[in-house]
């Protein structure tokens, strides 16, 4: 083994050996989006309508995005289904 430290960035590794890098660099696109669902959550009083605008349909980021964005908004509005 070389000793050479990899830094992973912009999209995370999937590893089953996570020593294979020394760290990840980059954003946390289930966080952006849960937090945009608290947001919404917060300010929303309940009312309205959501139209959600995307990125690059199919990329990982986007689907990340949504997935938790989603999920959250379920949570705060106490919807069963989504």
């Amino acid at each position: 083994m070389a000793n050479i430290p990899v830094i992973d960035s912009d999209r995370q590794m999937t590893v089953t050996d996570p020593s294979l890098y020394a760290c990840f660099i980059g954003s946390d696109f289930k966080t952006e989006g849960k937090m945009v669902a608290d947001w919404v959550g917060a300010h929303a009083n309940g009312k309205g309508r959501i139209l959600e605008i995307s990125g690059t349909p199919g990329s990982a980021p986007a689907i990340d995005r949504h997935q938790a964005f989603v999920d959250t908004i379920c949570e705060v509005s106490g919807a069963d289904d989504h």
